[in-house]
């Protein structure tokens, strides 16, 4: 069975994500903030996952505030 073959504009949604620049970077502050407060706990309770996980949570976040200010992480255009 073959399938049709369709252009990435003819697919329904794939244009309009529903999340403008905005959206993106008040959900990377709030990770930022999530992941640093995840890892300061997981320091004080001596909890290696969480440590781990918050700082990979921040990290990320940090890479993606300084890819949006640099203008890298533009995906709508």
């Amino acid at each position: 069975m073959r399938y049709r073959e369709t252009s990435p504009e003819d697919v329904v949604g794939i244009q309009d994500t529903g999340a403008d620049e905005g959206i993106m970077m008040v959900t990377a502050i709030y990770s930022l903030i999530v992941g640093v407060g995840i890892c300061i706990l997981g320091i004080k309770k001596r909890v290696f996952w969480a440590v781990i996980s918050g700082a990979g949570m921040a990290l990320a976040s940090i890479a993606y505030l300084i890819a949006a200010t640099l203008g890298y992480a533009n995906i709508w255009h």
